[in-house]
């Protein structure tokens, strides 16, 4: 039966055509990734003013992503038959309608296979698991970010140059290659690289807190011990290193794992770390 795709003389055989419109395939499809965000952003609001506004969008789009790569793509992946299926299932229609855009995928190219399976098994449990990074405050989160946006940078680069390799003659009209070629793909380019940009800039001021702060806080505590009288320096010195050590800890917990103690309640470790030492005689 002929087909609404190109090249012309691309062989589907068995193919069944669309059965759904335009508009069944991706008004369902607008309207559950919407209700998607919305949820995922009613829900972090709950969470006390903890996570900022940005961090808020950033849970929605991983979410949304994440969904998209494992729910939409997965399909694509492990249903080679999707063009061929008589009764066929609403992912088979969504999948007919962006070949529209992009014939490799009824034709099931190896390059866009392999691409997709990726983004499917790996990026898209990584993106889901990016929203829970966000969410609880984890170490890893900028690093998990930073990862995820690489990979689906890497992905979009692979996915337009092999077009372009391969003639650029994968779409029915232009109408559908600007919607679906570019549109549909364009939003893994944009917010991928505005993410890894953050994260990096994140990463890096970490690791240069990382590599000021214990020198800062030795020089200042070596002036401190030297300017007192000898028979002072040795417990003052042993005092020094263990405030040292509960602030750095303190500093730690506060940028890899975002969590806070009060003044009073570091000076309350202080406290109890100091007398456990001076009971044990060690100053």
């Amino acid at each position: 039966m002929a087909h609404p795709y190109l090249p012309a003389e691309l062989h589907l055989p068995g193919f069944v055509p669309l059965q759904l419109s335009q508009a069944q395939i991706l008004v369902p499809y607008l309207s559950t990734s919407v209700f998607v965000v919305l949820a995922v952003w009613l829900i972090s609001g709950r969470c006390g003013g903890r996570i900022s506004k940005t961090d808020r969008w950033l849970m929605c789009w991983w979410a949304f992503t994440g969904l998209t790569h494992i729910i939409i793509e997965g399909t694509f992946v492990f249903a080679p038959k999707f063009f061929s299926n008589q009764n066929p299932s609403y992912f088979d229609e969504v999948w007919k309608e962006y070949s529209k855009g992009d014939s490799r995928y009824v034709a099931r190219d190896p390059a866009t296979v392999t691409v997709e399976g990726i983004t499917a098994v790996l990026e898209g449990p990584a993106s889901l698991l990016a929203v829970y990074a966000i969410a609880s405050r984890k170490s890893y989160s900028h690093i998990l970010q930073f990862t995820v946006c690489l990979g689906q940078l890497y992905g979009c680069l692979v996915y337009f140059i092999t077009a372009y390799l391969d003639g650029f003659n994968f779409w029915a009209s232009p109408f559908y290659f600007w919607a679906y070629f570019i549109g549909a793909n364009s939003s893994w380019v944009v917010i991928p690289t505005l993410i890894a940009i953050r994260s990096w800039k994140r990463i890096c001021a970490a690791f240069q807190v990382e590599k000021r702060s214990p020198k800062a806080a030795c020089a200042n505590g070596r002036e401190l011990i030297f300017s007192l009288p000898g028979d002072m320096q040795l417990g003052i010195a042993d005092w020094w290193l263990e405030v040292c050590w509960t602030l750095w800890k303190e500093r730690n917990a506060r940028v890899f794992q975002h969590k806070f103690k009060s003044a009073e309640a570091l000076c309350a470790d202080i406290k109890e770390q100091v007398s456990i030492w001076r009971a044990a005689g060690l100053f």
